[in-house]
């Protein structure tokens, strides 16, 4: 008799590139490849990873009728829907990044943070939930004025424009939004690396595989699920496994520095 494999389907971020993304009806980016590369060494398992637009996807954990969502932050008070996360996938740095009209008003000194930015127009992605309760008081305040932008890539062209100051973001998504405006022949992106520049790591945040409460009881596997992902997680991390895959991605999407 053969063992019946159980299906699972896990929601993906369908636009945050190059970490997570959709290339036509399948999911691409580090995220994936990495979990692909877990999945893989979880046979009793067939799983489907589906791109959504990432507010869609948190309502489907909200409502229980997700079982899985990659990759959120660790925000387990704004987000007490996703009840259990994974082992850390991955660690990202959270960069700011300025115009360098912005930071030539600095002359020869280096903006500091956050100081030096009062009145700055600084842009964030949709629903990204990251840095702590004094940088969003700062914003309550007036001290700057942080603006929801449709994605990376649209804010580094407001940036360019100079209808943002700064943006924050993961550093390497602000890499690869770079390279995909360089690369995309439209004329703002001429000399772009001398419109933009990082300014400041900001902090490091750790991206998870996150689980629904599954409060309508459709996952009895769950708990067996997330173990397991956890063991094998754990394998491809003390192989060096998961090292070299971020290696050879960065490296091939010419991302390094």
């Amino acid at each position: 008799m053969v063992d019946s494999v159980q299906q699972v389907d896990i929601i993906a971020d369908d636009n945050y590139p190059p970490f997570s993304y959709r290339e036509g009806e399948d999911a691409k980016g580090l995220y994936v490849e990495i979990l692909l590369a877990v999945f893989k060494n979880m046979p009793d398992y067939q799983v489907n990873i589906r791109p959504l637009p990432w507010r869609r996807g948190l309502t489907m954990m909200q409502s229980g009728s997700g079982f899985a969502i990659f990759p959120p932050y660790y925000f387990p008070n704004k987000r007490p829907f996703l009840s259990a996360y994974s082992k850390p996938v991955l660690n990202e740095k959270i960069s700011l990044f300025c115009s360098n009209k912005f930071i030539a008003k600095y002359k020869a000194k280096q903006p500091v943070w956050p100081q030096d930015f009062a009145g700055a127009r600084i842009g964030i992605n949709p629903g990204y939930l990251l840095l702590d309760d004094d940088f969003w008081e700062l914003n309550r305040k007036h001290f700057y004025r942080v603006e929801e932008g449709i994605d990376t890539k649209a804010n580094i062209q407001k940036l360019i424009y100079q209808r943002l100051d700064c943006l924050i973001n993961s550093r390497v998504a602000i890499l690869w939004g770079q390279k995909e405006l360089k690369e995309s022949g439209e004329t703002f992106s001429e000399g772009l690396s001398d419109k933009l520049q990082e300014v400041a790591v900001l902090k490091e945040q750790q991206g998870y595989l996150a689980f629904s409460e599954d409060i309508q009881q459709r996952y009895p596997f769950r708990a067996v699920f997330i173990k397991q992902f956890n063991q094998e997680l754990s394998t491809l991390i003390q192989s060096g496994e998961l090292d070299r895959i971020v290696h050879n991605f960065e490296a091939r999407l010419h991302l390094t520095p």
